[in-house]
């Protein structure tokens, strides 16, 4: 069974990208056993990454990540393990770290559990947010907010695009309805 068959549970989460300024953040809907490397990708889509770098959740203090044959980092594997598995019964916040070079780090708030049906098709939906993530390979919040205090008017980054969001949800979802083994 796959993670969108008979999806019952979903979560409203929060997502913030640490120490941003202004504040760079999305609250987001998605099925409760939603495999961990398939939060990330929606993590990804939501906050405008490229999926360039490295990654890892810290959930209750246990690092996931992404294993691959050329690198084994500490941690368990995140491919496998549901957001609510992952979570075990609780809802603390979480992190989700990006590029560890620039190390983007995000605090994720579970901010309520709700029911869908598996023939709602908008159960990957971003609900709100605000403000665009620094470019990739940009130095990280510290330099992105000097560059921006230094260079207001050259400092670059795609607004906040709900919609276009949205459709990059849509299309992953129908992607992955298409990846599933009969």
């Amino acid at each position: 069974m796959s993670w969108m068959d008979e999806v019952t549970v979903g979560y409203q989460l929060k997502i913030t990208l640490k120490n941003s300024k202004p504040k760079v953040w999305r609250r987001f809907v998605v099925p409760a056993d939603i495999p961990l490397d398939r939060l990330h990708i929606v993590i990804q889509i939501v906050m405008g990454w490229e999926n360039m770098h490295l990654h890892r959740f810290v959930i209750d203090r246990q690092p996931y990540y992404e294993q691959t044959d050329e690198l084994f980092i500490e941690g368990k594997e995140e491919r496998g393990v549901s957001l609510r598995d992952a979570l075990n019964g609780g809802v603390e916040p979480f992190v989700y770290d990006y590029d560890f070079g620039d190390d983007w780090k995000h605090i994720v708030q579970i901010e309520k559990q709700l029911e869908v049906s598996s023939n709602d098709r908008q159960v990957l939906l971003c609900i709100a947010g605000a403000n665009a993530c620094p470019l990739e390979d940009s130095g990280g919040v510290y330099w992105c907010a000097e560059q921006r205090m230094e260079n207001p008017e050259e400092y670059e980054g795609e607004e906040f695009n709900l919609k276009r969001i949205n459709e990059e949800l849509q299309e992953y979802l129908q992607w992955n309805c298409e990846q599933r083994v009969v």
